[in-house]
């Protein structure tokens, strides 16, 4: 219900075309990443909503065309998701760009990115 009621304030259309990003980090989300994305398709930037959790996001992410993110705990999401069948129309493309200064590789957590398609960017 929460999920579905995300995507009207989103304003998202189930049959469009979005690409999701999300380039905050740090839990008070004074990180920020430089992403960029192609604006010729409609671009939802994840980010805290009152009334929302992580988990209502759910809907947004199995159904963005593309997902560009910092390396945070969506990732474990992901995996988590495509092990428990979430993205069974299509899988995304996703993205994942390192925390600068806070990291200099995605050793954290590319150990547990196996279930998907999944493009470091430097």
């Amino acid at each position: 219900l929460s999920a579905t009621k995300l995507m009207k304030t989103l304003d998202i259309n189930p049959d469009e075309k979005y690409n999701l990003y999300n380039p905050t980090f740090r839990s008070d989300f004074s990180g920020k990443a430089d992403i960029v994305i192609d604006l010729d398709v409609k671009a939802i930037h994840m980010k805290n909503i009152p009334g929302y959790t992580l988990l209502d996001w759910y809907k947004v992410i199995i159904n963005a065309n593309e997902i560009h993110t910092v390396g945070t705990s969506i990732v474990y999401i992901f995996e988590w998701m495509a092990k428990h069948g979430y993205f069974v129309r299509q899988c995304p493309k996703i993205f994942i760009y390192k925390r600068i200064p806070d990291e200099n590789s995605f050793e954290n957590y590319n150990y547990i990115m196996s279930s998907l398609n999944y493009t470091f960017v430097e």
